[in-house]
């Protein structure tokens, strides 16, 4: 062997020996955040609260915590995920200098890969989110599928309560809960750029000492609060929409003599100038009644839920758009259309809606001809 060859083996040998993993980072070295929230102070500056997870269990993190996660249900894994978590709030003129702050509390590895919600709070909702969400975007770190919820009270004193419901409810609660509509990051920031031809929707919380309530859903009018719908529209939303229409339970009347799951849906979208045709065919299962057995027939009971969704839809879609607030996107067609959208929160006041709704029952559990 040459000596040009033995020294590119020994080379070659070393490189192998001591090359390694630079770019590896202890987990003790690091803070995992998994939720944040954002408010709005006094002064105008912004109060973000993190929710820390330790996977050691101990004391690692920051150097001094400004609020519990508390210790969770009395369930021994409720329990013992909730010790693994605490809270830290600080406070700075951005979410850039917040972030900076956090670094220096920490004096560790700031981890947001992981962060699965943002809670805000409805103060800082009423001034306008663009600037803050424009910065969550931007961080390479942060997930676009984040969730974002809204607070009536502050979102840091939301998290204080929360005792890690909603981190339980977002990685697999919400798949049980078809009124739901996922507010995601990266969706909701696509329409509050749109200059208002189509709206965000945000979905709004309260949290107490012993429940996770979903109320409805904030409607945004560009990138500021305009609306928000009961817990009882949601539902309606949901079909309004078009989101997630599986598995949504439907009664006939104010009383809840009956109801259906909606077991399929289809919407058509006729848009003109002047009107808008919307076209809706739902069938689904009888799901309960209050009768033992229904005096009316299969096809009654069907033009009595088509009455009934379409009412809903009706008022649903006068009260969003009173608002000058475009929660079914007519604006973004009429832009693909190349027509005019100009002054679009006074137009969609003025649109005409025509719904129709054909509802059928596949197949009549209780139901006697």
């Amino acid at each position: 062997m040459s000596y040009y060859k033995k020294m590119v083996s020994i080379w070659l040998s070393l490189s192998i020996l001591l090359c390694g993993c630079t770019d590896v980072v202890d987990l003790r070295a690091q803070t995992f955040i998994v939720g944040m929230g954002i408010d709005m102070a006094p002064n105008n500056e912004l109060v973000l609260t993190v929710q820390e997870i330790m996977p050691d269990g101990g004391g690692g993190g920051g150097e001094e915590s400004e609020g519990s996660a508390g210790s969770g249900d009395s369930s021994s894994g409720g329990a013992s995920a909730m010790k693994q978590m605490r809270l830290l709030t600080v406070k700075g003129k951005s979410l850039g200098y917040c972030f900076r702050e956090l670094r220096l509390r920490y004096q560790k590895k700031l981890t947001l890969d992981k962060i699965a919600y943002v809670v805000i709070g409805k103060p800082l909702l009423n001034d306008g989110i663009l600037k803050h969400i424009d910065m969550l975007i931007r961080h390479y770190e942060i997930n676009q599928r984040v969730l974002l919820f809204m607070s009536d009270s502050s979102a840091k004193f939301a998290m204080e309560n929360d005792k890690g419901r909603l981190l339980d409810f977002i990685t697999k609660g919400h798949l049980f809960m078809p009124t739901y509509i996922p507010s995601e990051l990266w969706k909701e920031y696509s329409r509050m750029t749109s200059g208002g031809i189509e709206s965000a929707m945000i979905s709004s919380i309260d949290v107490s000492d012993k429940a996770l309530l979903l109320k409805g859903e904030a409607v945004l009018r560009g990138d500021r609060y305009a609306m928000e719908t009961g817990k009882d529209q949601n539902r309606f939303m949901n079909l309004l929409v078009g989101e997630r229409t599986a598995d949504v339970i439907v009664f006939s009347d104010n009383k809840r003599t009956d109801s259906v799951e909606i077991k399929y849906y289809k919407k058509k979208v006729k848009v003109g100038r002047n009107r808008v045709h919307l076209d809706y065919k739902m069938r689904g299962t009888l799901f309960d009644t209050l009768q033992d057995k229904p005096l009316i027939h299969k096809q009654e009971l069907e033009r009595k839920f088509e009455s009934k969704i379409k009412l809903e839809l009706q008022n649903l879609l006068k009260e969003t758009t009173d608002k000058g607030t475009d929660v079914l996107g007519i604006g973004e067609k009429f832009r693909q259309k190349g027509w005019d959208t100009k002054d679009w929160p006074h137009k969609i006041k003025e649109m005409e809606f025509d719904i129709q709704v054909e509802f059928t029952i596949i197949h009549g559990q209780g139901l006697y001809e």
